[in-house]
This record gives C-alpha cells, sequence and structure tokens, in this order.
C-alpha cells in the first residue's frame, strides 16, 4: 500500500521513518511537488529500499539530499511492501 501527506515545507537535515518491515517487504519515499509531480532526484526509483525494523531509519535517495529541499511545499509518498509505517519526521540535525 502507500500514504501520502498532506503539503509541508520542508525543513531540517534528514527524513526519518518508524517503519517495521517485514520479511521480504520495503518501504520507500517519493517526495511529490505542489502539483504532486515527483520532484527530480527524489523519484521512487532513486529511494534507497528500508528493510528491517527500526524506529529511527534515515530515508535516502541516490543521488539527491533532503537538505537541498529546504523551503520547498512538499509531500511525501511513502509505498509499504509487507510493512507498517508508524511515523515519520525530520531531524533538524544529525
Amino acid at each position: 500500500g502507500q500514504v501520502v501527506s498532506k503539503p509541508f515545507v520542508a525543513a531540517g537535515q534528514r527524513l526519518m521513518l518508524n517503519v517495521d518491515v517485514h520479511k521480504a517487504g520495503e518501504a520507500q519515499v517519493e517526495v511529490l511537488d505542489k502539483a504532486g509531480k515527483p520532484v527530480p532526484g527524489f523519484d521512487m526509483k532513486s529511494s534507497i529500499r528500508l528493510r528491517g525494523q527500526g524506529v529511527e531509519q534515515a530515508v535516502s535517495w541516490k543521488e539527491a539530499n533532503w537538505k537541498s529541499l529546504a523551503g520547498k511545499s512538499v509531500s511525501l509518498r511513502i509505498q509499504l511492501r509487507h510493512a507498517d509505517l508508524y511515523a515519520f519526521w525530520i531531524e533538524s540535525s544529525q
């Protein structure tokens, strides 16, 4: 399944998830612009898959960095396969 967040202004150093990924599962995050289109470099193909259980899993992309989105209005599309999402948040420092 998937979850799409409400729009918000990006800030902080990195995006974090509290997610429980079950065996053979994964979680990925895509960043969407105001029009609901993937932001270049933050699309699902560029998202590094999260696996395993973790209350603080940092989300990353192959060639993009969360900090570069500062001040932009975005929303998140969180794709889950055999996974349970409990929360997401932005950390202001690493």
